[in-house]
């Protein structure tokens, strides 16, 4: 018990002590190991950045070579309302201009868009349709 107390063990008890010692040599060598291999895995990575960024560099300089010259060119319909240089109005001044051709289309004769047909204004078609009625379209009805 006086061992106890001191903090010695005894020896005759060998279930007390670590059996296994691990050799610091081992610890070394495989930290050793695992600092190689980090160093080799993060050079093969820097070499393949290296050559992807050389293959990048020819391809822009073949893009460069392209027969495109001048001042860049607006980007295609439709475009951003309201910023400043890449539309000329506001969408309230949009709405409106297609509101009045709108009202222009629909309070004139012309042309209709499919071929044969004419267009008359509304207030016109309104009146046509009081004079003959509404045609009554004949359908066949099944029973479903």
């Amino acid at each position: 018990m006086a061992n106890e107390a001191a903090g010695t063990r005894p020896s005759h008890h060998p279930e007390l002590r670590q059996q296994y010692e691990m050799k610091l040599r081992w610890i070394v060598l495989a930290a050793a190991c695992t600092l190689a291999l980090a160093v080799l895995i993060h050079a093969a990575v820097y070499l393949v950045f290296r050559v992807e960024e050389s293959g990048e560099a020819e391809r822009d300089a073949d893009r460069r070579l392209s027969g495109v010259r001048g001042e860049p060119s607006l980007p295609p319909s439709p475009r951003l309302q309201g910023v400043p240089g890449l539309s000329p109005s506001l969408p309230r001044e949009d709405l409106e201009a297609l509101r009045a051709r709108e009202a222009e289309r629909l309070g004139s004769y012309g042309p209709a868009d499919a071929g044969g047909f004419v267009r008359i204004p509304i207030e016109r078609a309104m009146d046509l349709l009081l004079e003959k009625g509404i045609p009554a379209v004949q359908k066949e009805w099944d029973g479903r």
